[in-house]
């Protein structure tokens, strides 16, 4: 587990990173990938984050209150209970051109948890999983999601399969463009790919 704090630094390229486990840390339960807190910086590029297992927030990565930026890279097969590829905390996180699969929680957000900012440009978020809600997006109380030119599809949860918000009236905004959100699985009545009460913004071409 990379843990980066207070202002520091951390570029990752031409890399895997996989089989971290925070299980019984003694220190920190969350990131079992990269940990990035108060005001850290992380940059990943060409790289793969796999098969990471966290025992509560962010299984491939978890952003709190800092700052990432993930570009021509692979999430995948990392687990927790929230946000399993990756878990945005009142941070900023921008992922472009980059796969987001296979990640899966026992609650919210399989792909990616957010309740800060976060921007995915050009990615393919697919067949990620939550017990709860937001197969492939869960944006929180507070969060702001912009989404252009990506594909949301074959993602899976009881609600929201595809995107889920918060549930509070206007509480959080999601702007798509030029994106596709179908072909999600939600095991209850509720919508399968776009579900809660965000101020959802459509700017065209979707």
């Amino acid at each position: 587990v990379f843990d980066v704090q207070g202002g520091a630094n951390l570029t990752l390229s031409d890399l895997t990173l996989t089989g971290g486990q925070t299980f019984n840390s003694p220190t920190d339960d969350s990131g079992a990938g990269v940990r990035l807190r108060d005001g850290a910086n992380l940059s990943v590029s060409n790289s793969t984050i796999r098969g990471n297992i966290s025992d509560n927030y962010g299984g491939g990565i978890l952003n709190d209150r800092s700052t990432a930026t993930i570009s021509n890279s692979t999430i995948s097969g990392n687990s927790a209970i929230l946000g399993g590829g990756l878990l945005n905390n009142f941070g900023t996180t921008s992922i472009s051109n980059s796969t987001v699969s296979g990640n899966s929680v026992s609650n919210r957000g399989g792909g990616l948890y957010n309740t800060g900012v976060l921007t995915s440009i050009s990615n393919t978020i697919s067949g990620n999983s939550a017990s709860f809600r937001g197969g492939g997006i869960t944006v929180g109380q507070g969060g702001t999601a912009n989404i252009i030119n990506s594909t949301i599809s074959n993602n899976s949860s009881s609600a929201g399969g595809g995107i889920f918000s918060s549930l509070l009236s206007n509480d959080s905004t999601i702007n798509v463009e030029s994106t596709i959100v179908a072909e999600n699985v939600a095991n209850s009545s509720a919508d399968a790919d776009i579900d809660g009460n965000s101020e959802f913004i459509s700017n065209g071409n979707n």
